[in-house]
């Protein structure tokens, strides 16, 4: 276990079902300039992390009945977007494209989950 500057202790490993326990913004107060360098760094590490784990588990979830199976050709996926074939090749990668046996195609689930992250991201 961690202590904190707040004096609370912080378990090693969070459990799954509690919350993160994290420092007061007061308790940055008074800390030299290292100090505050070395709590910048970690916690943009953490907010990186957090980040690509909300990524990962957006990605992981499918819409509830949705044929998780069904694979879109670049061709319907362009006419879904209203975008051009050439375009939907380009960024395949960010829409959620898998490639197989030299095939590119785009899970729905995927491709669904992608989109509404560029809606949300703009």
């Amino acid at each position: 276990m961690a202590r904190l500057p707040s004096g609370r202790r912080q378990p090693d490993h969070a459990d799954q079902g509690q919350p993160l326990a994290l420092p007061n913004p007061q308790d940055l107060d008074g800390l030299s300039a290292e100090q505050l360098a070395d709590v910048a760094t970690k916690t943009a590490a953490l907010n990186a992390r957090a980040m690509a784990n909300l990524a990962l588990l957006a990605t992981a979830r499918q819409p509830i009945g949705v044929d998780v199976d069904e694979q879109l050709t670049a061709q319907q996926v362009a006419t879904r977007m209203n975008a051009k074939p050439a375009w939907v090749y380009r960024h395949w990668r960010r829409l959620g494209g898998v490639k197989h046996d030299g095939l590119l195609r785009f899970p729905l689930g995927r491709l669904e989950s992608a989109m509404r992250r560029a809606a949300h991201f703009g």
